[in-house]
């Protein structure tokens, strides 16, 4: 055997002895590497007064010399200090404000062993622990308590937290608790106590410890106390004006205590969105031009201290002659001392008197006084150029014994043309519609007594233009009113231009709250719906809509209809119109609840490819999904649609079924889904299977998958799904924090 041979096998030898030895646990690998003991992993250390801090580490056996590298990098590519000591420590300095990385090697039987895993420290101050962010009640906020006398505290998440601890106290120093709460939720639901003031703080446990509260908030039971505000001296309420020859008169109002100004507030609207006049002045009076034959609205704001207070309470004021002299423009109706008088009993004839007068005028304004209730047996038609008001709480309420056919509506049109009807306002009113004592003759109950909800019976405000474009109906304002317990919708609009609906109450409608079909140009925003069928806002094959700045719920209280689930906000497609969505833009709502919060469906499943431009972004979704029944429910759905559809910036937490759920039938479509934040997906509620989609609990769930939709997932961060992140998509990237905005 040669020389080489003779190494080779000793070499072999060796080598197979050393693994025997290692499979016996007699040599132990990696163990001629130091622990290393101080600074910790991510301590954040204390430096000296020259800047330094000794190392620590362990012994190694048989270790005669120890090599320290200190970098600023974690593949030391750098390093900022290398030193060699015969000891397991070492005095050395650094500097401050840095962020560190070290490790040690053992220097034995001659070789240097591999280094030890790194550690990193800091030479800055420790950041403040995790403490959650409150939201509601917010600081100094005026609360007002359901029934049982409670409200539901929230807060932000804080990442790692597997528990927080709400205090609530009647003290600033929490000495004493009123409410003392652990959860794993970010809200809790808990009783206080009516007129009291409280404080409140959140702590968050992570990673074992409980960390230091939040700061507090104060909220206040007890009623808002009024900011200072001027009282209104001329024009007075309801006072028709004599102008003089330059077509102006004097505003007075009252002193406020410690007011250095005031503004003067003038228009033609009760909801001052377009001002005629608009004065800022040290005295409390103000001269001012404005034009004949108007009604006008008016109020003063006070500067106090720094800050301009929230106006008076406006009062209306009228330049044409008083109505009884010669001038119709303005008529009231009420149970006295009114042009016209009604008594309780079939009031529609008399409001309709009125409508028809001011119509027959060219248009004005009719207002309903109050506080009365206007009792209901027939349809209130209104016209064009025509506001139906009421400043002072009306309220128009059905006859228990309405019987009327489908699509007769509350308030409709004057032209039975149904062409091009305009200029219409509607606000300020309450409706009841009287849900639980309407009946409908049923054609399949064999008892024949069937309350039909949701069948176009009794829709509050029913307007729709001709089915042409150039007789569309235009210019349609519904706003200030508060809708509650219909079989129908509080807002049907159908073949119509420019419509807005706005700073409305609804609940408990049995249809739609809004339902739109082929409208051109909306805005719907700052509304509070309960919805309970159907859908709280409907977009149906129409272009330029807005919905944005509404607060969405699933009803709550008590009715006589069956609840079959509903969207928060549905936007579809029917293929008995001809025209096709576009250009529809929803963001910045609160939606809670629903089978949907947001649902994209085209209902006969042939026109969606067509929908173009749907954006969906900054929208608060939470518990959502909940429904036993249906098999396309999440928090956002998408249901058979095409391209142009982008969903970004949404916060979605705890959905059923899946946060953003793509069941698409065309292929070819693709849409973009970046930058959401996806906490808590969990498994659907359908029990039955039929209405099971066999795959559920997925943060973005492509059902058919990307043949059919594409979907562009970027930047989501998503945690806390039953099943996973994500089902029939690859995202492009994923965030490790929620995103911000």
């Amino acid at each position: 055997m040669n020389i080489f041979a003779k190494k080779c096998y000793l070499r072999l030898f060796t080598i197979t002895i050393f693994i025997a030895l290692v499979l016996n646990g007699i040599i132990a690998i990696g163990s001629a590497a130091p622990t290393l003991i101080y600074p910790s992993a991510d301590e954040y250390v204390t430096l000296d007064a020259s800047n330094s801090l000794t190392f620590n580490w362990t012994q190694v056996d048989g270790a005669t010399n120890y090599h320290l590298e200190v970098s600023r990098y974690p593949d030391f590519h750098t390093l900022t200090r290398d030193r060699t000591t015969t000891n397991t420590y070492y005095y050395v300095a650094v500097e401050q404000n840095a962020t560190y990385y070290w490790r040690v090697s053992a220097y034995v039987n001659g070789d240097w062993e591999n280094p030890s895993n790194y550690g990193v420290f800091y030479t800055f101050e420790e950041p403040e622990p995790p403490a959650p962010t409150l939201i509601y009640p917010s600081a100094d906020e005026y609360v007002t308590l359901d029934a049982s006398n409670s409200l539901t505290f929230n807060w932000t998440q804080v990442d790692g937290a597997t528990n927080y601890h709400l205090e609530v106290s009647r003290y600033p120093d929490f000495h004493t608790l009123t409410r003392d709460r652990t959860t794993t939720n970010t809200y809790y639901y808990v009783a206080v106590e009516q007129n009291a003031t409280y404080y409140w703080r959140v702590s968050a446990y992570v990673n074992g410890d409980w960390e230091n509260p939040s700061n507090y908030g104060v909220f206040y039971t007890f009623e808002e106390p009024e900011p200072p505000a001027s009282t209104l001296i001329y024009p007075s309420a309801d006072e028709y004006v004599t102008l003089d020859a330059s077509n102006s008169l004097t505003f007075n109002w009252t002193q406020v205590d410690g007011a250095t100004n005031y503004h003067l507030e003038v228009s033609r609207y009760p909801d001052f969105h377009t001002l005629t006049r608009d004065r800022t002045t040290t005295n409390t009076y103000y001269y001012v031009a404005v034009e004949q034959n108007a009604t006008y609205y008016w109020r003063v704001s006070a500067y106090v201290n720094g800050d301009w207070e929230n106006p008076s309470n406006y009062s209306v004021f009228y330049t044409f002659e008083e109505p009884g002299t010669g001038n119709l423009t303005y008529l009231t109706i009420g149970p006295s001392g009114c042009n016209y008088t009604v008594d309780g009993d079939d009031d529609q004839v008399q409001i309709n008197q009125a409508l028809a007068a001011v119509d027959a005028l060219g248009g004005g304004v009719v207002e309903l006084v109050g506080p009365f209730t206007y009792d209901i047996t027939g349809t209130i038609l209104i016209g064009d150029d025509t506001t139906l008001i009421s400043t002072t709480g009306a309220v128009i309420r059905l006859n228990d014994d309405c019987m009327w056919n489908s699509m007769v509506p509350v308030i409709g049109q004057l032209d039975s043309t149904y062409t091009a009807t305009h200029d219409v306002e509607i606000c300020g009113l309450e409706f009841d519609c009287n849900e639980a004592n309407l009946t409908h003759l049923g054609t399949y109950d064999s008892n024949n007594l069937e309350r039909k909800w949701g069948k176009g019976f009794y829709n509050t405000i029913y307007i729709r233009g001709g089915t042409s474009e150039a007789n569309f109906a235009y210019n349609i304002s519904i706003h200030d009113n508060h809708f509650y317990d219909g079989m129908g919708d509080s807002a049907r609009i159908f073949n119509a231009k420019n419509f807005t609906y706005y700073a409305n109450e609804a609940e408990n409608m049995q249809h739609a709250t809004v339902y739109c079909a082929q409208v051109l140009g909306a805005d719907i925003y700052d509304n509070e719906i309960e919805h309970i069928t159907n859908a709280g806002i409907r977009f149906d094959n129409s272009e330029d809509a807005i919905i944005h700045d509404n607060i969405l719920r699933d009803y709550t209280g008590t009715t006589s209809a069956p609840k079959y689930g509903s969207e928060g906000i549905q936007i579809g497609n029917q293929d008995a119109i001809s025209r096709l969505t576009n250009n529809i833009t929803i963001y910045d709502n609160d939606i809670q609840g629903g089978l949907d919060a947001i649902q994209l469906m085209d209902a006969l499943g042939t026109a969606g490819t067509t929908a173009q431009t749907v954006l969906i972004y900054n929208n608060t979704i939470h518990n959502s999904g909940i429904c036993t029944w249906a098999k396309y429910n999440g928090a956002i759905s998408v249901w058979n649609w095409g391209n142009g559809l982008t969903i970004y910036h949404n916060q979605i937490n705890d959905s059923y079924g899946a946060g953003i759920l793509v069941y698409n039938a065309y292929s070819g479509c693709t849409m973009d889904v970046y930058e959401n934040n996806i906490v808590g997906v969990y498994d659907t509620l359908a029990t039955n299977p039929t209405y099971q989609l066999g795959v559920t609990g997925y943060g973005i769930l492509n059902y058919i998958g990307s043949a059919y939709m594409d979907v562009n997932a970027t930047s989501n961060y998503i945690t806390g799904c039953s099943t996973g992140a994500y089902y029939g998509v690859t995202p492009t990237s994923t965030a490790s924090e929620p995103n911000v905005w």
